[in-house]
């Protein structure tokens, strides 16, 4: 997750350049796939 958090800028600038904004929905949707494997792994909570 935080591989995808460094590409962000890079992301950020290829969209500009390539006048894509398609790039940054994608980046979203990889990085929230990546966040929900995250939290589906570890335990934020636990019962008492």
């Amino acid at each position: 997750m935080i591989t995808n958090l460094i590409a962000f800028p890079d992301i950020i600038e290829r969209a500009f350049k390539g006048n894509d904004l398609s790039q940054i929905a994608k980046y979203v949707l990889e990085l929230s796939k990546a966040f929900n494997k995250y939290y589906g792994s570890v335990r934020i909570f636990r019962r008492s």
